[in-house]
């Protein structure tokens, strides 16, 4: 009954955060700043992929395409340049824009209506706190009439001046001797000075100490490279003493009779560089409230996951009493629905760090022999109720890689079940290993004989929460991340990912890495120290004492029905401050403590205890939901000796306390260091 009570509040737990979300969701549009959609130049907000996001109104004019109908499509589906003027490529351009965070650059683009429009435009990357790139921010602005007043340059001054003095754009003609030869009136009324004035003002007096390296390039460009053209983006002091962004364009045309003079036009950019920032900010805050509420939810729904699978280990191994067959068989059920809800959980989790660019990898030597065999060995029993035959080959030569070697188990797992998983009973899976020697390269391949894919899907496979079959009545269950996590994980290794397959006979999936094999093999890991035998068992010795710190009354069960079926006794504080009441009062051989504690966290609760002479060498375990990047970095630092994330395995939780428990009983050294740190 209890197990059936929180699978229920598990399911209103979910419905409740995906309420959450989407209010969540909501606020930020709500919240989005009002000049973007008064905003005179036309500005749009793409993802990573370059699928646009926002859409403000000046774009809709610009281009005619209502937002409504924009929102989700590529961006070069929708205002695909026509040709770049200074000669830029796309490729050139998104290089330029990946390496420097920023491009500028005109080009030529179709409206909807087919119309030819000259475009002035700048391209932002919106980087997130870890340096990832999470989206981009572009501002458009239409420049044809201004290159056409240009191209009027060309043949008479005088028709450039008739038309420039009417412009919104300051224009200031250089003549040979670096000295203005003409200052458009629209000077006036960008910068505040009256033309003779700015005439006389040298490019110290008038350009922000920080942009003057930049604006002397763009001066030097242009003075000494023939009919050369530059651009800079500088900030100018105004008459009244503010700085005022000014986007500055400038072609040579000393060589020019008719001109003879250095063009520079002068357009106020203030409210770009102010959307710019604004937009980056309110798009970093929304990727906060989607990281706080993904913490949130891998709390929420770990908390009772761990009593569902904890409660199931503590029925397998018979702690309770003995089961009949159909009994066994039933909580085996409920144990394996529990873990492939945490299965779901960690994936989305994981993409949700690879989304925010705080999925770290660590890279060491990874013995391939066994990392292979051990895979296998996790989906031997589903091949075997298959009756699907697993072969392995193994290239001799591989035996040591560089490679986070969970984040590599990872991949060739979620490979492995799919390939049981589509492959039809009586048939055959393999896992084959073959190292390149000549391109630094090993191959991973995991092959089937299911029931393949048409080529046609192959795009889909590695898109996340996409599933080739997508009906409702769809035979295989999943989410659709299993293999956009694995191709993310094989690029986060500089790898690569393919597929080969032909519907009705299998399919092939090859994980390319990069093979830096060290000369030698590394040391074996030292053995896992096993449980300690039950303390009451011990003819003499008393009872062992653990304090758990834990709010959750089902969590604090079936933790209890742990440990005290090993012989420890438990006691138990619902919040921090009651943990250090009781460290102090009952002096624990050990502390397993969980982070989310009403009043005074857990974290604190750490904090306090290794600040406490007598309470320091007391060892704690860190036994929490929380699952998000950093968050094992921080239970260690505050002080604790180990972290567990929920739902935690029987097995770990006893083989932690264990391994504590020796540690604390043999102290040469390790007390002392924790003395001396303090």
């Amino acid at each position: 009954m209890a197990i059936e009570e929180t699978s229920e509040r598990l399911h209103a737990e979910i419905a409740r955060l995906r309420a959450q979300l989407s209010t969540l969701e909501a606020r930020a549009d709500a919240t989005k700043p009002h000049w973007f959609d008064r905003a005179t130049d036309a500005i749009f907000v793409t993802d990573a992929n370059w699928h646009i996001t926002d859409w403000n109104p000046a774009a809709e004019q610009l281009y005619g395409w209502p937002r409504a109908e924009v929102i989700g499509l590529p961006l070069w589906d929708i205002i695909l340049p026509v040709r770049y003027l200074d000669g830029t490529t796309d490729d050139s351009a998104t290089e330029t824009l990946l390496q420097n965070g920023l491009w500028r650059g005109m080009f030529v683009q179709h409206t909807r209506a087919g119309d030819e429009r000259v475009i002035e435009g700048s391209t932002r990357a919106i980087v997130d706190d870890q340096g990832a790139i999470s989206g981009y921010i572009a501002i458009n602005h239409d420049v044809t009439a201004r290159v056409a007043a240009e191209a009027a340059l060309k043949v008479s001054e005088e028709r450039f001046r008739a038309i420039i003095e009417n412009g919104v754009e300051g224009i200031v003609l250089i003549g040979d001797n670096r000295h203005p030869r003409y200052v458009s009136p629209t000077i006036t009324t960008l910068l505040g000075y009256p033309l003779a004035t700015f005439a006389m003002l040298r490019a110290n007096d008038l350009c922000h100490p920080d942009d003057l390296p930049q604006f002397s390039a763009f001066i030097t460009t242009l003075t000494t490279k023939p009919d050369a053209t530059a651009e800079v983006t500088v900030r100018l002091r105004h008459q009244d003493g503010s700085w005022r962004w000014m986007e500055l364009h400038g072609i040579d045309q000393i060589r020019n009779p008719a001109i003879a003079a250095i063009i520079v036009s002068l357009h106020n950019v203030n409210e770009r560089v102010a959307a710019q920032a604004a937009l980056a900010a309110e798009h970093q805050r929304i990727v906060q409230l989607k990281n706080e509420f993904m913490a949130t939810m891998s709390h929420e729904l770990r908390t009772p996951l761990n009593a569902v699978i904890g409660h199931s280990q503590l029925l397998i191994e018979e702690t309770y009493g003995p089961l009949s067959e159909r009994q066994q068989g039933a909580v085996r059920s409920i144990d394996a629905s529990g873990r492939h809800l945490l299965v779901l959980i960690n994936d989305i989790l994981d993409y949700t760090k690879f989304e925010s660019g705080k999925l770290a990898l660590g890279i060491d030597m990874t013995a391939v022999p066994s990392l292979c065999y051990g895979c296998v060995r996790m989906i031997a029993a589903s091949a075997r109720q298959k009756k699907i035959r697993i072969v392995t080959v193994l290239d001799s030569a591989v035996s040591i890689i560089q490679a986070d070697g969970k984040r590599l188990q990872q991949i060739l797992l979620n490979l492995l079940v799919n390939a049981v998983k589509f492959t039809p009973d009586g048939g055959e899976i393999g896992l084959e290993v073959h190292g390149d020697a000549a391109n630094q390269q090993v191959v991973f391949t995991v092959w089937d004989t299911g029931i393949g894919i048409e080529a046609v899907d192959f795009p889909q496979l590695f898109q996340p929460f996409v599933q080739v079959d997508s009906a409702l009545s769809r035979k295989y269950e999943g989410t659709g991340l299993g293999l956009a996590l694995v191709r993310r994980l094989a690029e986060a290794h500089s790898g690569s990912v393919s597929v080969a397959s032909t519907p009705g006979q299998g399919s092939r999936f090859s994980v390319t890495l990069p093979w830096n094999a060290p000369l030698k093999l590394p040391d074996p890991p030292a053995a896992m120290p096993q449980p300690l035998p039950a303390p009451a068992a011990a003819p003499g010795r008393p009872t062992q004492t653990i304090l758990l710190a834990e709010d959750n009354q089902s969590n604090a069960q079936v933790t209890r029905d742990m440990v005290e079926s090993q012989g420890y006794r438990l006691v138990v504080a619902a919040t921090g401050n009651e943990a250090l009441a009781l460290a102090r009062e009952a002096r624990p051989a050990l502390i397993l403590m969980d982070i989310q504690l009403p009043g005074m966290s857990g974290i604190e609760a750490i904090q306090a205890i290794r600040a406490d002479a007598e309470l320091r060498q007391i060892p704690i375990i860190a036994l929490t939901a929380l699952a998000m990047p950093g968050d094992r970095e921080r239970c260690l630092q505050a002080g604790a000796d180990d972290y567990l994330s929920k739902p935690v395995s029987l097995k770990a939780l006893l083989a932690s306390i264990a391994a504590q428990l020796e540690r604390q009983a043999t102290p040469p050294s390790s007390a002392l260091a924790r003395t001396g740190d303090q």
